[in-house]
């Protein structure tokens, strides 16, 4: 088995090498956000462009990355000096590009300030937000911190929509910067292992994976074992990664998988080892309230595994949909995938993903603001 995307180019297109800084972390913590931000990197490198990573979770361990490529991180020493050390480096670094790489808006509170003090004539800088729901997290934040999100989300020379979801978040704030970019950035070339022995004994094999919260649907995933695991032979594979949104929720999944001989719970995957355990299953599950690109619905459908997924937001073509906590609707989709129900068909083309790739975007020569959605009053109802 091979995934990923082309390698080796010089430059992308006939557009000339840039140079680029990347903001954010790779694995470990595993996650979307952090894949796609090593990802990105070597997707960058790759093509030929000059590539650094500011990696805001230091740690050991972490996934490789372009030989060329590199990394520099900010320990507790360097935060705690870091208007000698940081700012300056931001702001006489010698990127053509900054590109800001966090899960949600609440991010800002930290790093927001940096963008100013990164901004000098003829550089572009970017965010791109990876977490579902924006508004929550945003009406989480202080009345101060949600106008200084804002302020610091208008200064960036765009703001990259994965979704339209997203898209509409940033209207509704008045923010007329916001472009529509596929988020999905293919995995660097992977040469698997030989199959090891599948993760479950059943015939068939049902793939969950995400982080122990309620979002991801879990339960769901449990009562389909509960139904249709004896009849048709299913085993389920929970792929649960990072931090504990609710240690009593992750303890209530370990617990209740236990009990289910046909379960079988994998923790902390890196990518290829899940590429593998993917590679084994008949199905991959995305039950998922919220989301946006969903990184593993995109490289299931580039490894040509079906796909069943909420209708909680857009998603792409190819895709299963049934309705979003709609357990019957479920098990419709399940048995019409699997072919022992009436066929289910999948979802049509829609806005998005949007034509133009995360990558090919960046490395755009014209690179600057090009709005895309409405202006609206400041903070619109957002109550800022």
């Amino acid at each position: 088995m091979k995934l990923g995307g082309s390698r080796g180019r010089a430059t992308n297109s006939g557009v000339g090498a840039r140079s680029f800084l990347i903001v954010g972390t790779v694995p470990p913590p595993l996650g979307g956000v952090a894949n796609v931000t090593w990802r990105l990197v070597h997707e960058l490198a790759g093509r030929g462009h000059a590539c650094e990573l500011l990696d805001l979770h230091p740690g050991r361990g972490k996934a490789a990355l372009p030989p060329d490529v590199r990394a520099w991180t900010l320990s507790g020493a360097q935060l705690g000096a870091y208007p000698l050390f940081l700012l300056p480096r931001l702001r006489l670094g010698p990127w053509d590009v900054i590109h800001w790489n966090f899960s949600s808006v609440e991010t800002l509170r930290y790093f927001g300030p940096l963008l100013r003090l990164a901004d000098r004539p003829g550089r572009s800088q970017f965010l791109t937000l990876h977490h579902g729901d924006q508004r929550r997290k945003l009406a989480g934040l202080s009345r101060v911190e949600r106008r200084l999100a804002v302020m610091c989300m208008r200064g960036f020379s765009g703001l990259l929509a994965l979704s339209e979801e997203q898209l509409d978040f940033y209207a509704s704030l008045g923010l007329g910067n916001a472009l529509a970019v596929d988020g999905y950035v293919p995995p660097p070339s992977v040469a698997a292992d030989p199959a090891p022995a599948a993760a479950t004994q059943a015939r068939r094999q049902l793939l969950v994976s995400g982080q122990p919260s309620p979002v991801y649907g879990y339960d769901l995933a449990l009562r389909l074992i509960d139904v249709l695991g004896e009849e048709l032979d299913l085993g389920l594979v929970l792929c649960l990664y990072g931090r504990r949104s609710s240690a009593s929720y992750e303890e209530w999944v370990l617990r209740e998988a236990l009990r289910r001989p046909r379960v079988q719970v994998m923790r902390d995957l890196d990518f290829p080892r899940f590429a593998r355990v993917m590679a084994q299953s008949q199905v991959y599950l995305r039950l998922t309230t919220t989301d946006s690109t969903g990184l593993a619905v995109r490289d299931g459908l580039a490894m040509g595994i079906p796909v069943v997924a909420s209708d909680s937001v857009t998603r792409p073509a190819g895709v299963y949909l049934y309705a979003e906590r709609d357990f019957d609707d479920l098990v419709a989709t399940i048995r019409g995938v699997l072919g022992v129900g009436p066929a289910r068909a999948v979802a049509p083309p829609a806005p998005f993903p949007s034509p133009v790739g995360l990558v090919d975007f960046l490395t755009r020569r014209d690179l600057g603001p090009q709005p895309q959605v409405p202006s609206a009053p400041d903070g619109g109802g957002m109550g800022l």
